[in-house]
């Protein structure tokens, strides 16, 4: 399976030659194949010789092959891609070449892939390419049948239903193949165009042409077969194709035995295609269901919330919006929104502890106590040096890119992009993604077994709960990349390593974003006074985009964190909301509620919040522009619909909603805390 990072770049990559298509009139050209090489690298092999179109440059004297350097072309912005219809939604990687470049097909114009080994060879491969097929950020839309292995019990809940429907036989997916092909024929007849990709090229309703694509491992009979080749046939493709054990029919045949084969369909590659065993498929779609937990799972034990708690009655986000009003504005007219100054930290008003529960301090904690007390002492003793104090620096202390203060060790950022500062040893350029994985890991996860490391230096998404690969070689390659890491991160002023040699364990002098930001949660969401206020606040400042941004997907393991940091930022930014609106202070509470928004724009009850903070400011087209905020971020995700709580609160604004009435949604975050 392609490296998701790649396959994410190769997608803006094609959306942005489809833009050039619809700009200029162009026609998509057929591939016979796609090379995605290491530094991002994207190949297309034509099926017939043509100009080449932007991004793309001749790669080969008769115009063939076209190339496109991503780091160099001009490619079109995410946001920008997101409404460029897929050219290819079909792409699906074969496997990877001995040089580590990764090899795509496109299922469309191949029609049927045949697999040719053993039982279990077939069943291997065509369970990987099912699973990447599902989760392809290639295709917008697509309809995957699964029959026999690529279709175990609660795959198509875990890919979802849109993306995989479980056929109980061979018979029912052939017949909904030749009903999609059939129903693709009417469509080009009514819109007037000659082919699905002459009409992705002109834009022509974009949304009719999502292919159709039967994976299976089972033998086909002679009905079937007969069948499924009629479906298949044609000049062009009708938006379906068949994954199949290799048949006596025309298609694309290759080698499923482990090891680099020719292709003897004309490929240019030899490929070892890429496989999943049942093992590796069950954890898959077991880690995949992480994300549907129930919505009322207890809280972690690191929040040090209790359980049992109640819902806070008076949250000014699930009340009614006049009575937010009456209690913002003193039942007066809507106070302006940068009336009220932010609570001055050294106003008087004890901490309230709403329990026991008041966890120990870390490093980066202590440091922010630190700071709060020596701006109290310089307040109240102006101009005075602190007792016992260093000679004075020249200027603030050097903040990371978190806008935490550089300490003298390195330090692991996971709330934003992956990174890792403050190494003071060397590492090879080309190694620094897997090493800083690799920290990742270590930081959320320290002392991992082996089959985490694993996955870190052979990242394959849908193998990440394979069995750890045992014998002398597996050690090795283990053993080697973490001496990689300890020799990047350097050693602590004793001479100790910032990397335990003996065990897989970070020195305590390294620090990481996502520990200070649970020790700010504790101490913030436990307890209620001007300090607690401001150690959410802090935590907020943590916090550089979506936890794992743009990476996530290369961290397979780390969807369980993710999962965590997303409801610890939502709960942060709402609970830091609530306070602040309690007080007036309607500054603050804007502040939190776009804090939390930045890292998790789909989270509804913060878009609530600030439709409510709007709605009792007076402030009309700040409430329509944030209703339309939101209704991109859901079309954005493809969502159904709104939460039951946020078409209340259209209801009671405007006495309408923006016209989506469904309670379901396909993507849906269900936070923890009501």
């Amino acid at each position: 399976m392609a490296d998701p990072t790649g396959l994410d770049l190769l997608d803006r990559t094609l959306r942005t030659l489809g833009m050039t298509c619809l700009e200029t009139g162009a026609e998509l050209p057929p591939l016979t194949a796609v090379a995605l090489r290491p530094g991002g690298t994207v190949d297309l092999h034509l099926a017939a010789p043509a100009a080449p179109l932007t991004p793309f440059a001749a790669a080969s004297p008769d115009g063939s092959v076209w190339r496109c350097h991503a780091d160099e072309a001009e490619l079109i912005a995410p946001e920008q891609a997101r409404d460029v219809p897929a050219p290819y939604p079909a792409l699906v990687t074969l496997g990877r070449t001995i040089d580590g470049a990764h090899v795509l097909v496109d299922l469309e114009q191949v029609r049927q892939l045949h697999l040719d080994g053993t039982r279990e060879e077939v069943a291997a491969v065509s369970r990987a390419l099912a699973a990447e097929l599902a989760a392809s950020p290639l295709a917008d839309r697509m309809r995957l049948l699964a029959v026999g292995g690529p279709g175990p019990a609660g795959a198509d809940e875990a890919f979802g239903n849109d993306r995989m429907s479980r056929c109980d036989s061979t018979d029912q997916a052939v017949a909904e193949l030749i009903a999609h092909r059939t129903a693709m024929e009417g469509s080009l007849t009514g819109c007037q165009v000659p082919h699905p990709r002459a009409a992705r090229s002109q834009g022509v309703a974009t949304d009719v042409w999502a292919p159709t694509l039967l994976c299976t491992d089972r033998e086909l009979t002679g009905s079937q077969f007969s069948q499924l080749t009629w479906a298949l046939s044609g000049a062009e493709h009708r938006c379906v194709a068949a994954v199949t054990p290799a048949t006596a029919g025309p298609g694309l045949r290759v080698d499923a035995r482990p090891g680099h084969h020719q292709s003897p369909g004309g490929l240019p590659f030899a490929v070892e295609l890429q496989r999943l065993t049942a093992d590796e498929y069950t954890a898959a779609l077991s880690l995949l269901a992480t994300s549907l937990l129930p919505a009322d799972e207890p809280p972690p034990d690191w929040t040090g919330h209790d359980p049992e708690a109640a819902p806070d009655p008076d949250d000014p986000f699930v009340i009614p919006v006049l009575a937010t009003r009456s209690r913002a504005t003193g039942g007066g007219a809507p106070a302006s929104a940068t009336s009220v100054p932010l609570l001055d930290p050294d106003l008087p008003g004890g901490a309230r502890p709403r329990s026991g529960l008041v966890p120990a301090l870390s490093t980066g904690l202590r440091a922010h106590r630190a700071a709060d007390a020596e701006i109290r002492r310089q307040r109240q003793h102006p101009g005075e040096p602190p007792p016992h104090a260093e000679p004075p620096l020249t200027g603030p202390p050097p903040l990371g890119e978190d806008g935490w203060p550089l300490a003298p060790a390195p330090r692991v950022l996971l709330l934003g992009p992956v990174r890792l500062i403050g190494a003071t040893g060397f590492a090879e350029p080309a190694l620094t993604s897997q090493l800083t994985a690799l920290a990742a890991l270590l930081a959320a996860h320290p002392d991992p077994d082996p089959r985490l490391v694993d996955a870190v230096i052979h990242p394959v998404p849908y193998a990440a709960q394979r069995p750890a690969a045992v014998g002398r070689r597996a050690q090795q390659v283990r053993t080697a990349a973490l001496s990689r890491l300890r020799d990047w991160m350097g050693a602590a002023p004793g001479g100790a390593p910032y990397l335990d040699p003996a065990a897989r364990r970070l020195h305590p002098a390294v620090t990481c974003d996502w520990t200070d930001f649970q020790d700010l949660y504790r101490h913030g969401m436990n307890a209620r006074g001007p300090a607690e206020d401001a150690a959410l606040r802090r935590a907020l400042d943590l916090v550089r985009g979506g936890p794992f941004d743009g990476s996530h997907q290369l961290y397979p393991w780390a969807e369980p964190y993710r999962q965590d940091m997303v409801s610890a930022i939502i709960d942060t930014s709402h609970e830091l909301a609530k306070r602040r609106l309690a007080v007036g202070d309607l500054t603050g509470c804007e502040t939190a509620l776009h804090s939390g928004l930045a890292a998790v724009p789909e989270a509804e009850i913060l878009h609530r919040g600030l439709i409510r903070l709007y709605a009792t400011s007076g402030l009309r087209d700040h409430v329509a522009a944030t209703i339309t905020r939101l209704a991109q971020v859901n079309d954005a995700l493809g969502c159904l619909g709104y939460e039951p709580e946020t078409l209340e609160l259209f209801s009671s604004i405007s006495g309408q909603g923006p016209g989506r009435t469904a309670h379901q949604r396909r993507h849906r975050y269900r936070h923890r805390r009501g």
